[in-house]
């Protein structure tokens, strides 16, 4: 298995939305994980204007075979759905199986759209159609 780094990811800012780029300040985001805990924060501006955003504190594994997480707090706003919730997105398994390619780790987070590739270098996230955001590893 290809050795899953710890670090911080940090969103490179060329997500591409439905042919469009977006710019900071339209999306920003961070997310620090190691030791089996993580946390997320993202931050998006609509063309509205409207922010949405989330910040979670996780817990995960990693093995040969899946990925678990379970989010153990979060506070998300306008991404779901209008306002502001304390509710972590319902899943039917906190866990889905991975996918090593050479030294690429591929999964789709339980409860996501999203479809990941990590490597040594940060993660690619892709949700076809919609976009492809690259996050690059910071420290």
């Amino acid at each position: 298995m290809a050795p899953f780094r710890q670090g911080h990811k940090t969103d490179s800012n060329d997500a591409l939305a439905v042919a469009e780029a977006a710019r900071r300040p339209d999306i920003a985001g961070l997310y620090t994980f190691g030791h089996e805990r993580g946390n997320f924060n993202l931050f998006i501006r609509g063309a509205d204007g409207t922010l949405a955003c989330e910040s979670s504190i996780i817990r995960y594994t990693l093995s040969e075979k899946q990925y678990c997480h379970w989010i153990e707090y979060t506070t998300r706003n306008n991404l779901d759905a209008p306002g502001v919730t304390n509710e972590a997105p319902p899943v039917s398994s906190h866990c889905t199986p991975i996918e090593v390619t050479g030294d690429k780790v591929i999964f789709s987070p339980p409860g996501e759209s999203v479809m990941t590739t990590y490597d040594r270098n940060g993660f690619t996230a892709v949700i076809k159609g919609q976009f492809t955001d690259r996050w690059r590893k910071i420290g």
